[in-house]
């Protein structure tokens, strides 16, 4: 019976090696197949990319978990070509892909869809154009989106607003903001600065209580202030610079609003009538100094990290972003009027201000001094 045992364990062993050894050749020949499609065959960085049986054997950009690709990481390598012949369907334990500042053009494939297991992609810095495919919106694993600095255009996909990091900056998308933010959403970084969108700032926006980044800069936007954000008690950053946004800014009697905001960019707008002087009673972050360094926070060498620690079967990813902070104000080329509030001088960790371009008068108070 002992013998039996041993015998079949060693011929699972024998299947399971087998399989392995099979698949990674499989996926050894497609990833060759779409470099052979690249304008530049003659491409430095990926000559270790050669015909051999196993994927994993120290390719460029490649990594791989227990003999499958797990990582495809060829940023910024030169690659000219599309993806069109990007191996979808021959890599399913593909969990992090980076093409990003690379010549890559065309459309992304609908084939996409079939990175089931994709945690992170990034095809940012690209030519890239066409829509975003629905096909992303059904990848349920994915947490972190960069597309931003392509030619891509039309809707953003409702299912955005499940991912954790989504950066679309600097294309050509149009339409309005999704609707789908539910409540306990995980985002945290939402850009989308430079596109063509339109309409209104979402409400459902309130239901991301993990939201650090919002960018909704250089679009069509018309709406009011959305006082409303100042309830997510992550928000750092909070950009609506160069939209159609107007009228006065009004301000909630709740302490607790915009607690953790550091950069506060409401410039080239139509906001009018007098500076919100109770909104700036409310920026705690910007009234703290570190007493160990007598500096303020989030200045000089300091960075917010906008990061995301996944773990998956043994393999942990850290999904990171980093931003310089500079404590900041802008509300400059509005039609603000009246007096600057002297309670503005209490923002002691403020690093740069500007509210030029108004029809601001009156004196600098002597709060700035002090």
């Amino acid at each position: 019976m002992m013998m039996v045992s041993k015998i079949l364990f060693s011929l699972l062993q024998f299947f399971t090696l087998f399989t392995i050894t099979f698949a990674s050749t499989e996926e050894a020949t497609a990833l060759l197949k779409w470099k052979a499609t690249f304008k530049n065959q003659n491409n430095s960085l990926l000559v270790s990319w050669k015909p051999s049986p196993d994927a994993c054997n120290d390719r460029y950009g490649v990594v791989c978990f227990n003999g499958r690709v797990n990582r495809l990481n060829i940023r910024n390598a030169s690659v000219f070509g599309t993806l069109y012949a990007f191996p979808f369907s021959s890599l399913p334990f593909l969990k992090y892909v980076d093409l990003s500042m690379n010549n890559l053009f065309g459309t992304i494939p609908p084939e996409i869809g079939n990175l089931t297991n994709l945690i992170y992609l990034n095809l940012s810095v690209n030519q890239i154009s066409g829509t975003i495919p629905p096909q992303i919106g059904s990848l349920a694993r994915i947490q972190a989106l960069h597309i931003f600095e392509n030619h891509l255009n039309g809707s953003i996909l409702e299912e955005i607003g499940y991912l954790r990091i989504t950066d679309m900056k600097h294309n050509n998308l149009s339409g309005t903001l999704p609707t789908t933010f539910s409540i306990g959403s995980a985002l945290r970084s939402f850009n989308l600065d430079g596109n063509k969108l339109e309409g209104k700032i979402p409400q459902f926006l309130e239901n991301c209580q993990q939201l650090e980044v919002l960018d909704l800069g250089d679009n069509l936007l018309n709406d009011t202030f959305p006082m409303w954000l100042g309830t997510l008690p992550e928000l750092r950053v909070l950009s609506m610079r160069l939209n159609k946004l107007h009228g006065p800014i009004r301000t909630s009697g709740s302490e607790q609003m915009f607690l953790e905001l550091r950069i506060f960019d409401l410039s080239r707008n139509d906001f009018s009538k007098n500076l919100p002087t109770s909104l700036f009673q409310h920026l705690k972050a910007m009234r703290t100094i570190d007493q160990t360094s007598k500096e303020p926070r989030y200045l000089g060498d300091s960075y917010y990290h906008d990061s995301v620690m996944v773990s998956s079967k043994g393999l942990e990813l850290e999904l990171l972003q980093i931003l310089t902070i500079y404590t900041t104000i802008d509300l400059s080329n509005n039609k603000f009027e009246g007096y600057i509030p002297s309670i503005m001088g209490d923002l002691i960790a403020l690093l740069v201000l500007n509210l030029s371009h108004n029809g601001l008068q009156g004196h600098i108070p002597p709060s700035f001094f002090s």
